[in-house]
This record gives structure tokens, sequence and C-alpha cells, in this order.
């Protein structure tokens, strides 16, 4: 998937092409800008992607992309919508 001209790829598919990729990064020119997540995470990297291209801080894109998925109240694997445990208490220790 291609959104305003930044490429997504799975994180296979990242991994798959790894030594490719930081060989192709060392010749470069310019730094490619990477942003990571689960499928649930498209529009969280596309945002983040978007804060890098426009010269922001790694540490406020990654921000403003997890803000977009905290604040889903539709998705209920963290944040806003995220599920309760057995005691009824938000977890935040990873699984």
């Amino acid at each position: 998937m291609s959104a305003a001209g930044v490429v997504m790829i799975s994180r296979r598919g990242l991994f798959a092409g790894a030594a490719a990729s930081t060989a192709a990064a060392a010749s470069a020119q310019h730094p490619k800008l990477i942003a990571v997540s689960s499928s649930n995470g498209l529009r969280c990297t596309a945002k983040a992607a978007a804060v890098m291209k426009a010269g922001g801080d790694t540490l406020d894109a990654a921000v403003a992309g997890v803000n977009i998925q905290e604040i889903a109240p539709k998705d209920a694997s963290v944040g806003y919508g995220g599920l309760l445990n057995e005691e009824g208490d938000v977890d935040l220790t990873p699984a």
C-alpha cells in the first residue's frame, strides 16, 4: 500500500529485505524514513512518516502515530477501546 509517497510493507517483508535495504540505504544520499506497525496501525505509520517527511523529530512522529490508535474506540487492542483484564483493570504488561 502506498499513501502520499510512503511505501508500507509488513514486518515480515521488512525483515526479509533488511540486508538489501541496509546496503541500499548506505549508498543513498537521503536517509530512509521507516515506520513499522501491525496491520491495525497502518494509519499510524502513515501519520508518523508524514511527520518525519515534514522534518519532525522521530519521537514526535512516533507519538503522533500512536495517538491515532490510542484514541480509537473501536480498537480493542490498546488505549481508549482496549479491553480490561479479568480483574477489570487496564493491563499495560506486554503479552
